[in-house]
């Protein structure tokens, strides 16, 4: 299956979000991460009326202290992206359909062994889409985290991130990645992303 080009946005409203999100849609991308867990405060009355309209082509990637139980009952964007723990909690709580939910991992400040990484896949993918991202600190870091794609044949989602992690952004997609993110030019939301009109020309290459 081809990968999907996501473009992350964040901002200091939803609204302003979805004045990026439109941009981003409009410019090509398939789908557009709404970055909730990096505001200070929403409610879920908040995201239907902004986002409603772009809900189908929408990631809400909520933080473990979001009270996402709420946005689960009226939202239906394209996935939820959850912490792990905050989905182990939820999968104990009710019966939760896992195609929805993206089950994210992340670690900013390195890339473990592979190991290590293969526990974390197995543990997520009780809960929705495995999705571990690592800082690549030296090129070598982007192979630890690829060689995972060997091991899994569901859906996955692994990279790096940072100026050594690039490669592995568009490798992964190459590999069986579902997602290649990407932001709007100049608003780069995490180290390494390619804006919108890179990632959609290396899609062409490689996919």
């Amino acid at each position: 299956m081809r990968a999907k080009v996501c473009v992350t946005v964040a901002g200091a409203s939803i609204a302003q979000m979805v004045r990026k999100a439109k941009r981003a849609v409009g410019q090509g991308a398939d789908l557009v991460e709404f970055r909730l867990d990096m505001l200070r405060s929403y409610d879920e009355s908040e995201v239907v009326r902004e986002i409603g309209h772009l809900m189908r082509v929408s990631i809400l990637k909520l933080g473990i202290e979001d009270a996402f139980e709420r946005l689960l009952e009226r939202c239906s964007p394209a996935y939820f992206d959850l912490p792990v723990e905050s989905l182990r909690v939820l999968h104990e709580q009710t019966s939760m359909r896992k195609w929805r939910f993206i089950a994210s991992w992340h670690d900013y400040e390195r890339t473990p062994e592979t190991e290590y990484l293969e526990r974390l896949v197995r543990d997520a993918s009780a809960y929705g889409i495995p999705k571990v991202v690592t800082k690549a600190v030296v090129l070598e870091d982007n192979l630890r985290v690829l060689r995972l794609y060997r091991i899994f044949s569901h859906p996955l989602i692994a990279f790096c991130m940072g100026k050594h992690g690039i490669l592995s952004r568009f490798l992964s997609a190459r590999l069986g990645s579902p997602l290649i993110y990407s932001c709007l030019p100049g608003e780069e939301v995490a180290e390494g992303q390619p804006d919108l009109k890179t990632a959609l020309e290396i899609r062409e290459m490689i996919t």
